[in-house]
């Protein structure tokens, strides 16, 4: 059986997951190949650029990629010109046929991932072949929002419009497979106008249990300049600017919370304006690329913060239960799937910066047991149970 994951990019949230699956698919000994738009600089084995190989190669593959070029440059013109949300809204069409490249017709099963702004819901679901949907976030089965808070629905009536007419006429009278992350994101979609009639299953994402595991404190506390007694928060983002993730709900809590100095490391984008943190002390680190670093960072750490005000099922929460690290954040999303409370964290139901403000004094006050937290992730997130729940899953497709 030949499998291919399909993913705009091999980065972000999504892409890391994507391959994940790859990895655990081929350690299972499955022939996996994943299909990117966009390659990064050090692709691992069996990842697949659609350029230039789509279309057959040659003269009428590089047509194709400038038209692909000249079509994004004039939806992000237009979009420029409404309000902004959390996250870019995503088109239902563009030039691009996913399934003019060879590594699609060749393979047995299509597991698409996040594939915005490179799906065009027309032709690629003339397909024949048994497709999955892995939902990492609401676009699939939206009119094109990838989340529902903070979306400006009314700015962008228009275009909502126009992307439910393309999706409802693509999809009528196809049989697609819908894999949620999540209880959350199941109702979601199994609720939801476009994918109410498709068979749904639940199968988290999985984690190299290898990398992302209790570290040795490795002098990490030094590196950062954090004492070794001091309380020692973390947060990771891959857009700390991403008001959806909450790292402004974070600095409103420290404001809250003066009780004793803390040392708040966040690692991801840039970060220019840093507001009075009182006596707590931030440590923006910048993107690290390094897992096992991270993973020793989590290791380090004496909480995880998720702030998240919407939320899929966030890998670095996945990472940070895996390295025994106990998370406090908020009771939403997928985030209430894996943690418990009093077990590997604590979530506040209430979304606001007061009551992150004492879910972290509460979490620095509680034990946790780092080998338990460690074991049950283990568990739960490893790599062969995601492998195994998907290829009985392609095999009832075939």
């Amino acid at each position: 059986m030949k499998t291919l994951q399909i993913n705009t990019r091999e980065t972000g949230g999504a892409g890391i997951a994507c391959l994940r699956l790859h990895d655990a698919l081929l350690q299972k000994g499955t022939e996996s190949s994943v299909l990117v738009l966009e390659k990064g600089e050090e692709s691992k084995k069996g990842v697949i650029p659609y350029f230039p190989a789509a279309y057959g190669g040659g003269l009428r593959s590089k047509m194709m990629q400038q038209a692909y070029v000249l079509d994004r440059k004039l939806k992000w013109r237009q979009l420029n010109r409404l309000e902004k949300g959390y996250e870019a809204f995503s088109f239902a069409d563009n030039p691009l046929n996913i399934n003019a490249h060879p590594a699609v017709k060749n393979a047995d099963v299509l597991n698409l991932h996040w594939v915005s702004w490179w799906m065009d819901y027309e032709s690629f679901f003339k397909t024949e072949k048994p497709v999955v949907w892995t939902l990492h976030d609401m676009t699939p089965f939206s009119d094109g929002n990838p989340y529902e808070l903070g979306f400006p629905f009314k700015s962008y009536e228009k275009l909502l419009q126009r992307n439910r007419r393309i999706k409802q006429q693509a999809l009528r009278g196809k049989d697609i497979h819908i894999v949620t992350l999540n209880k959350w994101m199941y109702e979601k979609s199994s609720n939801s106008r476009l994918f109410g009639d498709f068979e749904h299953s639940i199968i988290p994402n999985s984690i190299d249990t290898e990398i992302f595991k209790r570290h040795p404190e490795a002098g990490v506390r030094k590196s950062l300049n954090i004492p070794a007694d001091a309380p020692f928060l973390l947060f990771v983002a891959g857009d700390l600017k991403n008001k959806r993730k909450g790292l402004d709900l974070l600095f409103d809590a420290l404001k809250v919370y003066q009780k004793e100095k803390v040392y708040v490391v966040a690692v991801g984008g840039k970060m220019n304006d840093i507001p009075d943190l009182g006596k707590h002390v931030f440590i923006p680190t910048g993107s690290i690329y390094d897992k096992i670093k991270l993973a020793q960072i989590y290791s380090a750490a004496d909480l995880y913060v998720i702030p998240s005000r919407e939320d899929n099922l966030p890998n670095t929460v996945m990472e940070s239960i895996t390295c025994g690290t106990p998370t406090v954040g908020f009771d939403i999303g997928g985030i209430s799937d894996m943690i418990e409370n009093e077990f590997n964290g604590l979530l506040s139901e209430e979304v606001s910066a007061a009551a992150l403000a004492d879910t972290i004094e509460t979490g620095f006050k509680t034990y946790f047991n780092r080998d338990n937290i460690r074991a049950d992730a283990e568990e739960r997130f490893s790599p062969t149970i995601q492998a195994e729940a998907y290829l009985e899953l392609y095999k009832s497709l075939l």
